[in-house]
């Protein structure tokens, strides 16, 4: 398969741009390892993501059986997740 021109163009620039990137963090490596930055740099508190949660409890459920990280788990929401998401009505004195 031969790639055309545009296209090989794009992905030189995604490698161009994700090798300016580090592997741990995702910063740029020009000022996430630049030592005159060190001081400035911080973290938010951490926030939960509810699907790997989901994910993780699905996988320790099936560390007994026979080569577990063989098993593949799909998540996905249960049904009456767009209710919690809809908006609210509106009231009659508004």
């Amino acid at each position: 398969m031969r790639w055309r021109e545009t296209d090989r163009l794009l992905a030189l620039a995604l490698q161009i741009h994700e090798d300016s990137l580090c592997p741990g963090c995702g910063q740029l490596v020009t000022e996430s390892m630049e030592p005159a930055l060190a001081e400035y740099w911080a973290t938010m508190p951490p926030v939960r993501c509810f699907a790997c949660t989901a994910l993780a409890d699905a996988q320790e459920g099936v560390k007994e059986f026979k080569h577990p990280h063989a098993l593949r788990h799909v998540v996905g929401m249960t049904e009456g997740w767009e209710a919690v998401l809809a908006p609210a009505e509106p009231t009659p004195d508004h």
